[in-house]
């Protein structure tokens, strides 16, 4: 129905498919191809002599996607053309938008391209547009589309200006964004600061108690348990009971001790009296030297049966007591080391407790220990009997004053840490031993330091870049050179200046505008 309506130019010699014969339907793409160089061509033409906007330019390019066969495609291009220029970008646009249409909606534009080319212009080429003439002067035109195509897009292959507009020239190191990129990104900038800059560094900790102050209380002798007067958490003092066992083991070594003390005062009488006797001649002298032999025999047996109850925590005043009473007891006192709490109990009255039990923990919490790990990179910056302070979670806004009292000698292979220790005073008991805790230390304070927010800073090909804004729409990419960190601040040892504006929102956009134009920073 559209066909028998076409104008004979289009119709005359033609088949009905393909403006240049049959061969060329059979390749689409070659035919796409150069029809997507008519249209490169034609808005690098209008583009230059400034007869198109941005607006026309993008209908341009979605043009390419209802490529069909070449028979309207050309009346299309050499009509449109001539449209804009004689009537301008009204009529221009309107046709783009018509071109996704099809049947019906072809056949309109075609009607109406045809009527606005043979009412412009010289109206006797127009009308003799049926002719062999006609026929050149339209390939002529699509030819000459197709030449500058080709001129314009082999300029730059990788920038094909029928893809993109070209982007503004710049310097380099600078980047400048078009006004469409700067209303698409948000950007944010704050000037480089300068003053004073205090490092402070944080290391992961946990409370201990005070080993110098701890004890664990075992006993020395087997027995079963007859007495525990203590509980968990319980103060004590020096000397306190904390439970008491009877020890057969114990009885036999005072039955002992007091067969040895007897055996003792018997061999001394009997030296005693040769000595008598030796001196009336009555006895030999070997007589009186065995007895002597016989005593200082006594004498060793008794002090091992002495040290022997020694060394099961029998205390200086039951050996007396036996001395003077000659009973056997049997009894074994378990007594708090020093003053402290008890923080550990495993022992009940009626069991049998060995020897290599832990029965006691008793602790002296007045001051505890805070034993951190410190990472490698920081461990120039830790002093012995250098003050810091310590926080716990239990009490988030309570700082805690501490001294390093220990630093490691050899770091953690697995964790490449320093193990560090910090002694606290916990007069009101507020630690725990096993509670997590931080260890913050403080570094020399820098008073003259560049910073800049960590956000700022960018990976750039040789290194951290910063972006400097130079206008409302350039930035100039600089390369810097980093120092210490303190929170969300960085210091900069080379590469700003004091007063500077640097982008910080935003920063990561521009890093990939640079990294698309290849825009190297500046040292």
């Amino acid at each position: 129905m559209c066909e028998s309506r076409m104008s004979p130019v289009i119709q005359k010699g033609r088949g009905p498919r393909d403006g240049f014969g049959e061969p060329w339907s059979r390749y689409p793409v070659l035919r796409n191809t150069l029809m997507a160089g008519v249209l490169a061509g034609a808005r690098f033409v209008l583009a230059h002599l400034g007869l198109i906007s941005s607006h026309a330019e993008s209908l341009f390019y979605s043009l390419a996607i209802p490529l069909g066969g070449y028979h309207w495609v050309r009346e299309w291009v050499v009509g449109i053309g001539l449209l804009m220029l004689a009537d301008g970008e009204k009529y221009a646009c309107e046709v783009f938008s018509m071109l996704r249409g099809h049947g019906a909606t072809r056949c309109a534009l075609r009607q109406r391209v045809q009527f606005r080319v043979i009412h412009m212009g010289d109206h006797r080429m127009t009308t003799r547009a049926r002719g062999p003439s006609g026929h050149r002067l339209r390939v002529g035109l699509v030819a000459l589309g197709l030449a500058m195509g080709l001129v314009a897009c082999g300029n730059n292959p990788e920038e094909a200006s029928w893809v993109k507009p070209a982007h503004p020239t710049a310097p380099p190191g600078l980047l400048r964004l078009t006004p469409e990129e700067s209303s698409r990104i948000v950007l944010e900038v704050t000037p480089v600061a300068r003053g004073q800059f205090r490092l402070q560094q944080e290391f992961p900790a946990t409370v201990q108690a005070n080993q110098n102050e701890l004890a664990e209380v075992t006993t020395l002798v087997r027995g079963w348990v007859v007495k525990v007067p203590v509980d968990f958490g319980q103060d004590v003092k020096k000397g306190t009971l904390l439970a008491m066992l009877h020890s057969t083991d114990l009885g036999v070594a005072e039955g002992t001790y007091l067969k040895s003390a007897a055996k003792l005062h018997e061999a001394k009488l009997a030296y005693e009296r040769a000595r008598d006797l030796y001196e009336q001649k009555v006895v030999s002298l070997a007589e009186l030297q065995r007895r002597e032999a016989t005593m200082k025999t006594a004498q060793a047996e008794a002090r091992e049966a002495r040290n022997r109850l020694e060394l099961l925590g029998v205390p200086r005043q039951e050996v007396e007591r036996l001395d003077r009473e000659d009973t056997i007891k049997a009894d074994v006192p378990l007594r708090a080391p020093f003053d402290g709490r008890v923080i550990m109990r495993n022992i009940t009255r009626g069991e049998v407790v060995e020897m290599e039990q832990k029965l006691f923990t008793v602790a002296d919490l007045s001051d505890l220990w805070v034993v951190g790990n410190v990472p490698e990179k920081d461990v120039q910056y830790i002093r012995r009997d250098q003050k810091v302070d310590v926080m716990v979670s239990a009490y988030p806004h309570a700082i805690i004053p501490g001294t390093i009292t220990y630093i490691g000698d050899v770091l953690n292979p697995a964790t490449r840490t320093m193990r560090l220790r910090v002694t606290v005073q916990n007069s009101g008991r507020l630690l725990k031993p096993e509670m997590f805790a931080t260890v913050r230390n403080y570094v020399a304070a820098t008073p003259d330091a560049l910073t800049v927010p960590l956000t700022a800073v960018q990976n750039g090909p040789i290194g951290k870049i910063v972006f400097i804004q130079k206008g409302t729409n350039d930035f100039e990419v600089r390369t810097v050179k980093l120092g210490d960190e303190q929170g969300e601040v960085v210091t900069v040892l080379e590469g700003v200046s004091a007063g500077e504006q640097v982008v910080t929102k935003g920063s990561f956009v521009l890093k990939s505008e640079i990294e698309r134009h290849k825009i190297e920073p500046t040292p």
